[in-house]
């Protein structure tokens, strides 16, 4: 009996010493790990990673790309999942001389990408299959969504990201953001690549038919009283008419399996917004 119970507490103890430790870094990476059925082997995040909400519960460690090697190593990780461009890299480098395991997350926009995210994540979690299935269910949810009819004359939308008052980036082609805008039936109303920083006149130039901004932006900005203020979009319609719409920060982190359907409450926001 005794050589039983002693059998039992060493395998315990073995199980619990292979059991992943991992601190999870992005706020795609984090979801998707939760999404392939790991959520509970994440022992913190970044400060970014925010859905699902239990992360919320989890320590977290900085962001992304100001990660500190002590403060992880402290809570004994085996693993560190993180995105492309977290860092900075002489952290990395302590936790993998250290023994961490590090798992690199792409973070393009496509699907391509957003397959590639799950085929690693599903390896790494050995749940090889259930990252399959979701990633073929996303690819036919996004697809059918893009196969979509649009109307002759799409709304005109401008996305703005806000670091505070002084610092406004609107997000052109090849963003999450341009993505999202066109899987929802409108149009980008920034012609321009990527993230860059916006001026009045870009602004007004835009015009924009509704204004979409993050909640965590609109919230930094002071509000929707605040956002009407910012030079330039008076003389736009989304200005004039007080056209705005939001979406949760973490839906911009990269292209999942919630991309679909936040199109499609996009949609019908902007359908909404457009009745004004």
């Amino acid at each position: 009996m005794k050589k039983a119970v002693l059998f039992l507490l060493l395998t315990g103890a073995a199980f619990a010493t292979d059991k992943k430790r991992i601190v999870s870094v992005g706020a795609i990476a984090s979801e998707l790990t939760c999404e392939i059925g790991a959520c509970g082997d994440i022992v913190a995040t970044d400060v970014t990673s925010v859905y699902p909400p239990e992360l919320m519960k989890k320590p977290k460690v900085g962001y992304v790309t100001r990660l500190s090697a002590e403060g992880i190593l402290a809570l004994r990780p085996t693993h560190l999942v993180v995105i492309d461009g977290a860092g900075p890299a002489t952290a990395l480098d302590q936790l993998k001389q250290s023994g961490v395991k590090i798992v690199r997350i792409p973070v393009g926009i496509g699907l391509g990408d957003a397959a590639k995210r799950l085929e690693i994540l599903g390896e790494f979690a050995g749940n090889a299959l259930a990252a399959k299935n979701l990633s073929q269910k996303m690819r036919a949810d996004v697809t059918k969504l893009s196969h979509q009819k649009k109307s002759k004359r799409p709304a005109k939308v401008l996305f703005i990201y806000a670091r505070g008052a002084q610092t406004l980036l609107a997000m052109g082609a090849n963003t999450t953001a341009h993505e999202l805008i066109e899987l929802a039936g409108a149009a980008n109303a920034f012609d321009a690549e990527g993230a860059k920083p916006v001026n009045a006149e870009a602004i007004a130039a835009s015009q924009a038919d509704i204004v979409l901004i993050p909640e965590g932006s609109l919230a930094g900005l002071g509000g929707a009283e605040a956002l009407q203020k910012i030079p330039g979009l008076a003389q736009t319609p989304a200005g004039r008419k007080r056209r705005l719409v939001t979406l949760e920060d973490s839906l911009l982190a990269g292209m999942g399996p919630r991309t679909a359907a936040a199109a499609r409450t996009l949609r019908s926001k902007i359908a909404e917004a457009m009745q004004k």
